[in-house]
């Protein structure tokens, strides 16, 4: 979602999606969590920094909480801090929202 197309000047047949301001990704069907997917959830968070977008995270149980905290990855409150772009919420509908709330004001 966030390369640049290899060639400039090559022709594409479609249009690149424009890059996002908010990723909400829902953890309300995932059963299970190791080392490597908090590995891979800090390279996306660290990614989406770089690109100003904000990552949501909904629908996690307290013990996936807790595997991402021991990981380092837990939102924070420090504007220079990686997980400044991250946010937990209790589900889909409140990220949803929280998305939407952000984006009217940046828009009016």
């Amino acid at each position: 979602m966030f390369d640049e197309p290899i060639d400039a000047e090559l022709e594409h047949d479609f249009e690149l999606p424009p890059i996002p301001k908010f990723i909400i990704i829902d953890f309300t069907l995932v059963s299970g969590m190791d080392a490597s997917a908090v590995d891979v959830f800090a390279d996306i968070i660290a990614l989406s920094k770089e690109h100003s977008c904000k990552v949501f995270l909904c629908g996690l149980r307290s013990d996936f909480k807790s595997i991402l905290s021991c990981g380092g990855v837990k939102p924070s409150r420090k504007k220079n801090s990686m997980y400044y772009m991250l946010s937990f919420h209790i589900d889909m509908d409140t990220a949803l929202r929280r998305a939407e709330d952000a984006l009217l004001v940046t828009v009016m």
